[in-house]
């Protein structure tokens, strides 16, 4: 996704995505500079970069329907960037990124 930008983008939903593994580079705040919101619905497979930390304005990770391996690498995302942003799994807010 290289040179692309996203400047008024706030909430970033992908529903139903057959991606194994997502990632953005330290210029993914560049890229959204505003996003506060990710929503992942029915992401399988799919893997979080840790480099997701890099977007400061996050505030919110949901995943609804997602297989183990968001589950997993979104913990480690948020034990990363210290928890600054919240993390929820089918609508429920999770704790457990902080007990790992």
């Amino acid at each position: 996704m290289s040179g692309n930008k996203f400047t008024s983008l706030k909430t970033l939903v992908i529903r139903n995505t057959d991606l194994n593994i997502w990632e953005v580079d330290d210029d993914a705040r560049m890229s959204f500079p505003l996003l506060e919101s990710l929503v992942l619905e029915g992401a399988k497979n799919l893997e979080i970069s840790i480099d997701f930390g890099y977007i400061l304005s996050l505030r919110a990770i949901h995943l609804n329907g997602c297989g183990e391996r968001a589950r997993i690498s979104s913990r480690k995302l948020m034990r990363w960037i210290g928890g600054r942003c919240e993390l929820y799994f089918d609508g429920k807010l999770d704790f457990e990124w902080c007990r790992m």
